[in-house]
């Protein structure tokens, strides 16, 4: 298992004990957030999900107690393209513009850039979704351009979202 310290947060690799917890999520909108598509999942699905990819718990922390606060996660986009991963990252909406999910971030980032042969970093943001933004950018990822029409949200149909990227030797 992966535990990575931060000054206020930890993430740590995503367990079967929290799958009923992360499944809870998933299937709440307000969790989802203004930006985000929101499909619900059947508990068997959102285990699939997990298995599949490499998700994190985000917890804040404490010396006496933990509270969970929401995941990051990477994945291989094109298996044609080893060195390419994306990331993803979700927060309790009571724990946003907190800065948990900057840091939670940066340890993410700074996790892969050292323990993978990785060329690029890749993340998609709604064209409106400012808080998402300002992770990003606070970690280093570039903006490069706007993707027309590329999701769509069960609240206003389909949106804009903008491609931000970093290179390993944008950190160097």
């Amino acid at each position: 298992m992966v535990i990575l310290t931060g000054n206020k947060v930890r993430i740590r690799s995503l367990e079967s004990n929290d799958l009923e917890e992360f499944h809870q999520w998933w299937n709440d909108p307000e969790f989802a957030g203004d930006f985000a598509s929101f499909a619900p999942m059947s508990f068997d699905e959102v285990e699939t999900l997990v298995k599949e990819s490499n998700f994190f718990m985000v917890e804040r922390n404490f010396t006496d107690s933990i509270q969970k606060l929401g995941f990051v996660a990477y994945y291989n986009i094109r298996t044609d393209y080893p060195y390419l991963y994306e990331i993803g990252y979700r927060t309790l909406p009571s724990e946003r513009r907190k800065g948990y999910t900057t840091e939670a971030v940066k340890l993410l980032v700074d996790y892969l850039f050292s323990t993978m042969d990785i060329e690029r970093l890749e993340s998609v943001t709604d064209i409106e979704n400012i808080p998402s933004q300002r992770v990003l950018e606070k970690n280093g990822f570039r903006r490069e351009g706007i993707l027309r029409k590329r999701s769509r949200n069960n609240k206003s149909g389909y949106r804009d979202e903008l491609m931000y990227s970093l290179l390993k030797e944008d950190r160097l």
